[in-house]
């Protein structure tokens, strides 16, 4: 007697492609603005039609719920600095970019101003990387080691401005450094080995939130500097 053969399990639908109709359809929904701006019955008609899986994904789809300044700018860039007062989405912003990082690159660092500031803030938080990927995406954490393994194995490493020179000799393809200005005692310096850092990529990336401290400053500026024509 023949053994019946498994059945072939359907492809997973990209994340921000699964509520769409078929054949090619627009999306239903492209932004969580958009789905703001309907009426009360509108919406709930559009919701009604996601099933639990697709809704699932709604919550983790940050292209549907990301503002246009928390997103990486357009262009061939180095650092991306997101220059912002509390409550701008500064921890998520740099979250996203790391998630999105790991699907890409084998080495993707994160720096803090203090240990305590890269797990409590930027691993554990509550818009750390645990809480923003999905279960079947989210590293796991090695507390004791100072690293985040990822599932598709791209490794994140973690440092804190406390011992800067911890980086010097560290490889890393991006990285996102939390407030870097506010670390003690000297901040400044430390910087340098972050920038010295040997980078495994041929378009390095560094994405770096730090809080507004003028108050005449703009809510949620976001810049980026060219990447230069040679190193």
């Amino acid at each position: 007697m023949s053994e019946r053969e498994p059945p072939a399990r359907k492809p997973r639908a990209p994340p921000g492609h699964g509520w769409r109709d078929g054949g090619g359809a627009p999306p239903l929904l492209r932004s969580i603005g958009a789905l703001l701006k309907l009426s009360p019955a509108e919406r709930a008609k559009l919701l009604g039609a996601f099933s639990e899986k697709q809704c699932a994904e709604v919550f983790y789809d940050w292209s549907l719920w990301a503002r246009d300044d928390q997103r990486p700018p357009p262009g061939d860039w180095i650092y991306w600095l997101i220059l912002a007062g509390r409550g701008a989405g500064k921890t998520r912003a740099g979250a996203e970019a790391v998630r999105e990082w790991a699907k890409s690159f084998a080495i993707v660092n994160l720096i803090g101003a203090t240990h305590d500031d890269v797990r409590d803030v930027m691993v554990l938080g509550e818009s750390g990387l645990m809480a923003v990927c999905p279960r079947d995406e989210r590293p796991r954490y090695a507390r004791a080691a100072g690293r985040l393994a990822w599932p598709n194995g791209a490794v994140s490493l973690l440092f804190s401005a406390e011992e800067p020179d911890r980086l010097r000799g560290k490889q890393h393809s991006a990285a996102a450094c939390k407030a870097w200005r506010t670390a003690p005692p000297m901040p400044t310096p430390s910087w340098a080995p972050a920038r010295a850092t040997r980078s495994l990529s041929s378009s390095p990336a560094a994405c770096r939130p730090t809080s507004v401290r003028s108050p005449r400053a703009p809510p949620h500026p976001t810049t980026s500097a060219p990447r230069p024509a040679s190193r």
